[in-house]
């Protein structure tokens, strides 16, 4: 379970894939740090992931590392994203099946939404993104005005924060115990 530990940091794991922002990607270093945090980038497979920006990026680790952290972080893509590959939406089953705190950012609710994670749960995305939301999910409440909605241990935001704001209600839905809240910002 999350939180077992002893003398360890908090593991989040970062979701990469070719189709993630490259912005989003790194909110989770540029918020969380790595003082507090043991940050790991997982993919499919481990190694250099090459984005569809052409930035490439080393994801370190695999879905295992992702299965095994006490939050798992689904950067949005810079467009809606296709489906995810059966492996990524079996890691995410895995990884809240252990009671580990989901979090999406931006277009990765898709992700979430796709595993089967947010039925019947309110989720957010981007405003432009919310209709086509509702239409391939339409078990999701969607609240295409929150800028992030809790539920329970699973925590979907319209975007990732700028660095300089992202200390606030994002990194305490990122980290926080779970709850059901809509966070005003």
């Amino acid at each position: 379970m999350p939180g077992e530990r002893r003398n360890a940091r908090h593991l989040v794991a970062v979701l990469t894939r070719p189709t993630t922002s490259i912005v989003e990607l790194g909110t989770p270093v540029e918020c969380l740090g790595r003082q507090r945090y043991a940050i790991a980038y997982c993919a499919s497979a481990p190694g250099r992931v090459t984005l569809t920006s052409d930035f490439s990026v080393e994801a370190a680790h695999g879905l295992d590392r992702l299965t095994a952290a006490d939050t798992v972080v689904v950067p949005g893509d810079r467009e809606q994203p296709l489906d995810p590959q059966p492996a990524i939406t079996h890691a995410l089953r895995a990884a809240a099946a252990r009671g580990a705190r989901l979090v999406a950012t931006g277009s990765g609710t898709f992700v979430l939404a796709a595993a089967g994670l947010l039925t019947g749960r309110r989720a957010t995305t981007r405003p432009d993104l919310a209709d086509d939301l509702r239409r391939r999910f339409p078990r999701v409440r969607v609240d295409a005005f929150a800028p992030t909605v809790t539920d329970g241990s699973i925590a979907p935001a319209r975007a990732a924060p700028a660095p300089p704001s992202c200390s606030g209600s994002w990194c305490a839905a990122t980290t926080a115990p779970a709850r059901a809240t809509s966070s005003p910002t």
